[in-house]
């Protein structure tokens, strides 16, 4: 390459070569040289580059800067609130588009169908309970709770205290319940504030003039339910609350789902889970309801995603329901307790295999 170097760059002039270039048969000889150098490096030389692989002991290239992503940064990118983007994608799965739409509005709970106010000792919890989704807005603590326990002589909280802490969990709830789209709102606690609260809810609506608030006073209903310790899986178990849900998709979910429950432990002829049993029963097609776990349906491994979608595909074809719950659902935690998956089927089969899944 050296013999190379010294060399100016050859130019033609009429055809022939001028005389400071090397001549045509000296450079061939010289590429094959260096070529053949290349391809068989003397001993302890490696070379970089050979049938397009790297060598390992070379470092390979670093990444370019591409238009859009800087070099050393990740796909993910974080989009400002309410400003409008398009996402394009060749092929979309058919549930993915489905909760896109249902997340449009970019609100909490798009379509939540109950707001739960649930009291415990110390503070209160504000839920939105939508379709398979359960998100709790916020959580608001009085004022003892906050300076770390610590109470007042007096056995109970003065008036005054009372109706700060019921103005501060006003403002959250007008802040995330509209009232004009959630279907219904529960009020719960084991004691009186409950009704305390209502009461201030229709006071404090009149003061301020609030008429979304006063056209459905009679939407807002108070019920006595989640135990001491304010668990919201048992406040849905009371009649008062399911009456509520009866015609909605949580409703159904949570009817559905305790359905299970009982089949598994008084006739478990009816009722199967774990994935083997499950399509052993889907084989004889006698799924009449399958329940499945979001994690499962949209698990992150193809392979695994491919399957329990084929599975639930079939059992619609065949004419069942498929009820997906999300990992945001109330109850999921005793969906996964069954393996995530399980089925209310047609008819007894007595034959299926117990340690199949």
């Amino acid at each position: 390459m050296d013999s190379l170097q010294h060399h100016q760059p050859r130019r033609l002039r009429h055809g022939r070569y001028l005389p400071e270039g090397p001549p045509p048969t000296q450079r061939r000889q010289e590429h094959h040289r260096l070529t053949c150098q290349a391809l068989c490096p003397p001993q302890g030389h490696l070379p970089r580059l050979r049938q397009g692989l790297f060598h390992p002991s070379h470092p390979r290239p670093q990444p370019r800067a591409q238009r859009y992503v800087a070099v050393g940064s990740f796909h993910t990118l974080t989009l400002e609130c309410n400003k409008p983007f398009e996402l394009h994608k060749k092929v979309w799965k058919h549930d993915v588009v489905e909760a896109l739409q249902e997340r449009e509005n970019h609100e909490v709970c798009p379509d939540a169908e109950l707001a739960v106010t649930l009291f415990q000792q110390d503070q209160a919890e504000i839920y939105l309970i939508g379709k398979g989704v359960t998100a709790m807005v916020s959580k608001v603590e009085t004022s003892s709770s906050r300076l770390g326990g610590r109470k007042s002589s007096s056995s109970s909280p003065s008036s005054n205290t009372k109706n700060v802490f019921f103005r501060e969990i006003f403002a959250v709830f007008i802040k995330h319940v509209n009232l004009n789209k959630v279907k219904n709102t529960v009020i719960a606690s084991e004691d009186l504030k409950k009704d305390e609260f209502r009461r201030f809810m229709i006071s404090e609506a009149k003061r301020m003039k609030m008429r979304s608030v006063e056209e459905n006073i009679g939407r807002i209903v108070v019920t006595a339910g989640g135990g001491c310790n304010g668990d919201l899986k048992d406040l849905l178990g009371e009649s008062t609350v399911m009456n509520l849900m009866k015609d909605s998709k949580v409703g159904l979910q949570i009817r559905t789902l305790r359905k299970v429950w009982d089949m598994v432990l008084n006739d478990s002829d009816r009722a199967c889970y774990g994935l083997k049993i499950v399509e052993s029963a889907q084989e004889m097609e006698a799924i009449e309801t399958l329940l499945i776990s979001d994690e499962l349906y949209r698990s992150d491994e193809v392979a695994i995603r491919k399957r329990y979608g084929c599975l639930v595909k079939v059992v619609k074809d065949s004419g069942g329901d498929a009820l997906v719950y999300s990992s945001m659902h109330v109850l999921v935690e005793q969906l996964q307790q069954l393996t995530g998956i399980a089925a209310i089927l047609r008819f007894p089969l007595p034959v299926l295999d117990d340690d199949a899944y």
